[in-house]
């Protein structure tokens, strides 16, 4: 039997068409990156001692890529800071599974740099939870410091759930650069999420992950399938400003 995903719980990544609208409004020369060159990205973070020992980690915890084209995302461009200045941003996600799980388990690692500041993490979800609000609120997240070493965060992932939300600030400010929240990201994007979430929402990738067809939250699936124009904007935002 073919098996396939239900990508029920995930958070960041935009529909297509949604560059040119985020482009203009929050973010300069935006370029979202397509399958190759992600691998790509990949390949250099590789080279980062911190990256390193996060993608170690997963796999000690038997995690393994999605090999999928649409299981990776990431853009840049550049934003301008309280001063008027611009700085480069650049965001990038990749989805895991563990194949060992028997309730269905997912995860996410993410490098997200503004300026010259760079977060990168892991974030993996609790198994056999299917629902976003909550995958996020339970999530484990551990980071890499500047020496590589790794340190548990409750940062990034609750942030962006809040911020998503709607019930955080509504302007998130990231060394100095001010992104705006939309005001109904909350109603909006959780709401788009919630009503395509059950057979809109499943992918087949048996060759890339066979799971028998278990569900489990990850990243870049859902609101690349989900996710309109106003929730691409919201879901954008959120992950460059919160760290």
């Amino acid at each position: 039997m073919k098996s396939s995903f239900k990508f029920v719980g995930l958070f960041f990544v935009l529909v297509c068409f949604v560059s040119s609208v985020f482009a203009q409004k929050q973010i300069n020369n935006y370029y979202q990156f397509s399958p190759k060159e992600m691998e790509s990205m990949m390949a250099t973070f590789s080279k980062d001692a911190g990256w390193k020992n996060l993608s170690a980690t997963m796999s000690s915890r038997s995690f393994e890529r999605i090999k999928h084209e649409k299981a990776a995302w990431g853009f840049k461009g550049q934003a301008k800071t309280s001063d008027g200045k611009l700085q480069d941003v650049l965001f990038c996600a990749f989805d895991f599974y563990n194949p060992k799980s028997k309730k269905g388990q997912g995860g996410t690692m993410v490098w997200r740099k503004v300026g010259d500041e760079v977060y990168k993490a892991y974030l993996i979800y609790p198994e056999g939870v299917e629902d976003l609000d909550k995958a996020l609120e339970l999530s484990e997240e551990f980071f890499a410091d500047a020496s590589g070493k790794l340190q548990k965060a409750q940062s990034w992932g609750r942030c962006f759930r809040k911020c998503v939300r709607g019930t955080s600030r509504t302007v998130v400010d990231a060394k100095g650069i001010r992104f705006d929240v939309p005001s109904d990201c909350g109603t909006g994007c959780l709401a788009s999420i919630a009503v395509c979430g059950g057979a809109t929402a499943i992918l087949a990738v048996a060759t890339a992950a066979p799971t028998g067809g278990l569900s489990f939250p990850v990243l870049a699936i859902t609101f690349g399938v989900c996710a309109g124009v106003s929730c691409g904007v919201c879901i954008g935002i959120c992950a460059l400003g919160c760290i």
